[in-house]
């Protein structure tokens, strides 16, 4: 490795030089050969063997492997990724009716044939399913003829071999009763593999040149070209981080798709999972015997809060059985679940996923941003021979346009819905207001947290965003 010169040692060289090639030059410290001449050269050189450095620097680096590697990592605070495990759903079925209860255990084992030279992916399921005989009939789905039982599944090992196209799960590794066989309707997802000294080693690369663990504003222009307004990538060197590893990509989604969910009720089970994340909105759960069950009396909507998966599609969303609930349902009776999700955040993190963007979006989850609806009050007065109602309604527009071009993290400005209101934005101009007194301006969260102004500004975080909810005029 060659030795690094500083600004100090090559300006001494220089003056050394100069003296003998030249005695009776001045080349002293204020000198104008020295300012003009000398310093000039000693910066520019002390920028090249910096850059030197660090090609050197590099150069061993590419030679690291393995733990040492891991301790390289270390002295920048990075840390290899683990991987995760695949997630998805099989159903259990029955090609006839059942003569007894179903039950399959939380444990059970299934996976793929394997071809060749390719072992099976194999699958454990993470909850039980117990179905007594009396509410068979619940599962009877006249499209495939048969009796199904869905029950969600992770993969035994981490990695993205648990990744598996549709209907490829076929194999039935535990015993169970009553039950022909195993199917995956849709794929798994989410598994990763544990990071390889490449991708380890390219992150390391970033980090030494100075540049975002991550690769934060590749992330961002990848998923704005995917189709999202608004996108912010958060790594774990950035003080926004919640996590140890990995990088968060808050993104603005108003995708929703319902899916509709059974369940058995059983007494020893008041957690019920949903089967696609994140969850919107729980809009109905009803039980087959008892009927439709009513939010905070029988049942209670819990989100997954870990700062690892919150908001992305390897949430943990549920419902969860109150003691009323227990109180009016019975064993064995068919919970029908009926839910949204934001199925963007999924198709996203699909596409991250592709091989070709490995090394790209490596621990990388996709979230949904949090947004806050923004309700107002105000005092409008309008100037005479107008319609009062269309001009509510323009401004009702106006507002809406307006926040609508909100990108994450943009604060609301109660100056700027004075402006919006008197005068329009974007196609909606507004003409007819006389004077504008704003009552008041509340920003609710879809979790129910109340933001209001503070200097004339609600301040918003990177990780949310606001869209209009309403305007009264008093």
């Amino acid at each position: 490795m060659p030795k690094i010169k500083t600004f100090a040692t090559l300006l001494s060289e220089l003056r050394t030089f100069i003296r003998a090639y030249n005695p009776t030059l001045d080349v002293s410290e204020n000198s104008i050969s020295s300012d003009l001449i000398m310093k000039p050269m000693a910066v520019g050189g002390e920028l090249v063997f910096t850059e030197v450095g660090k090609i050197a620097d590099l150069q061993i680096l590419d030679k690291t492997s393995g733990d040492d590697l891991d301790n390289e990592g270390t002295n920048y605070g990075l840390e290899r990724s683990a991987g995760t495990y695949a997630i998805g759903i099989v159903v259990f079925y029955s090609d006839t009716e059942p003569t007894g209860d179903i039950d399959i255990p939380s444990g059970t084992t299934v996976a793929t044939k394997g071809e060749g030279f390719t072992a099976p992916a194999q699958f454990s399921t993470t909850q039980s399913l117990f179905v007594p005989y009396a509410s068979r009939s619940a599962y009877y789905v006249s499209d495939t003829t048969r009796w199904e039982f869905p029950v969600p599944v992770q993969a035994v090992t981490i990695g993205s071999a648990g990744n598996v196209d549709t209907s490829q799960i076929t194999v039935i590794q535990s015993s169970l009763v009553g039950i022909t066989g195993v199917i995956n309707d849709n794929p798994t997802t989410g598994g990763t593999d544990q990071e390889g000294d490449e991708s380890f080693r390219y992150r390391i690369h970033l980090k030494k040149l100075g540049k975002s663990y991550g690769v934060t504003d590749g992330l961002e222009e990848l998923l704005l070209e995917y189709g999202f307004s608004s996108v912010h990538a958060i790594s774990v060197m950035d003080t926004e981080s919640e996590r140890v590893t990995g990088t968060d990509v808050f993104v603005i989604d108003d995708s929703t798709a319902e899916q509709v969910q059974t369940a058995v009720y059983y007494s020893g089970t008041r957690d019920y999972y949903v089967s696609k994340h994140p969850l919107l909105v729980v809009s109905k759960v009803e039980g087959s015997t008892f009927g439709t069950l009513t939010e905070n009396i029988h049942y209670e909507v819990v989100r997954d809060t870990t700062s690892i998966n919150r908001f992305s599609s390897l949430a943990e969303d549920k419902i969860h059985i109150l003691d009323a609930g227990v109180l009016v349902l019975t064993e064995g009776e068919v919970l029908t679940i009926t839910f949204t999700y934001a199925s963007d955040i999924v198709s996203a993190q699909s596409y991250l996923q592709d091989p070709t963007r490995f090394n790209l979006a490596v621990n990388v989850l996709v979230k949904r941003a949090i947004k806050y609806t923004v309700t107002i009050t105000a005092k409008v007065s309008f100037f005479a021979n107008v319609v009062i109602t269309t001009e509510k309604s323009n401004i009702s527009q106006a507002l809406t346009s307006f926040f609508d071009s909100f990108k994450l993290g943009d604060d609301i400005q109660l100056s700027d819905i004075e402006v919006v209101i008197q005068t329009g934005y974007g196609d909606y101009p507004i003409s007819s207001v006389d004077q504008v007194i704003l009552v008041s301006v509340v920003a609710t969260s879809e979790f129910g947290d109340i933001l209001t102004p503070v200097d004339e500004t609600i301040t918003l975080n990177s990780k949310a965003f606001a869209r209009f909810g309403g305007i009264t005029f008093a």
